[in-house]
C-alpha cells in the first residue's frame, strides 16, 4: 500500500467488486480507457482478477474508503503483436463522479515515483 495525499494505491480486495462495477460500468469511463463497459456482478469480479494479475493498483480515496479507479504501468506492445524492448505505458480509469479533482494527476506521480525507483522507463 502506498499513500499520496487523498489516495491510497493498493491491491485490489475481493470485496472491492461493487466500486469496480461502479466506475467500470460508467460509458465515458469504459471507453476512455479501452475497456467494453462491465454490466454484472460477473463482469466486475472477472475485470478485477485481470487488474490484480496484472498487478494494476486500486485507487481508493482515503475519506470514503472507497475505491475509486486503477492504475498501472505495462509494457509496450507494438502494432506487429510483439513487446517493445524497452519502456512502459500507464494504463488508468477513474470514477467519472471524481473528474476535475486533480486525483488522477495524484496517482499518476506517485505511480511515477514507484517506477522512477524499480528503474522502469516511460515513453
Amino acid at each position: 500500500m502506498v499513500e499520496t495525499d487523498g489516495l491510497l494505491l493498493r491491491q485490489f480486495q475481493d470485496e472491492d467488486w461493487l466500486d469496480v462495477l461502479e466506475y467500470g460500468s460508467q460509458i465515458q469511463v469504459a471507453k476512455a480507457a479501452n475497456f467494453t463497459a462491465l454490466r454484472t456482478k460477473k463482469d466486475a469480479i472477472s475485470f478485477q482478477n485481470i487488474l490484480r494479475r496484472d498487478g494494476v493498483w486500486a485507487i481508493e480515496e482515503k475519506v470514503s474508503n472507497k475505491v475509486i479507479g486503477n492504475i498501472g504501468s505495462f509494457k509496450i506492445i507494438k502494432p506487429n503483436g510483439l513487446l517493445e524492448k524497452s519502456g512502459y505505458e500507464v494504463g488508468y480509469a477513474l470514477n467519472q463522479n471524481f473528474w476535475g479533482r486533480g486525483l488522477m494527476t495524484k496517482a499518476l506521480r506517485k505511480l511515477c515515483d514507484l517506477e522512477k525507483k524499480r528503474g522502469t522507463l516511460f515513453l
